[in-house]
């Protein structure tokens, strides 16, 4: 059977986790954004948690904002960060 390889070159996670069993093979540039509510009822915030380790030992270049008192939703300030983070990315040379 043939493995797919995928490139990671960005994501941004909302309340999410990392479901995929290792190992990672992420582009030199890779880089994640894992926004998560540290109020979700849903997912725990620890799972994101987790998943930044996961990403981080495989050289990925994480960021965990963790909003207190935010739930299983989008914040309005999550989706300012995923939107300057999506454009940062884009932006590279």
């Amino acid at each position: 059977m043939k493995k797919l390889l995928i490139l990671l070159h960005g994501v941004v996670a909302f309340s999410g986790r990392l479901a995929s069993p290792g190992p990672y093979h992420p582009a030199v540039s890779a880089a994640a954004l894992l926004i998560h509510g540290k109020a979700d009822p849903v997912t725990p915030w620890e799972e994101s948690e987790r998943a930044a380790t996961s990403l981080a030992e495989a050289g990925v270049a994480v960021s965990t904002p963790f909003e207190p008192g935010v739930s299983h939703t989008l914040s309005t300030n999550g989706v300012q960060r995923a939107a300057a983070f999506i454009a940062q990315r884009f932006n590279q040379d």
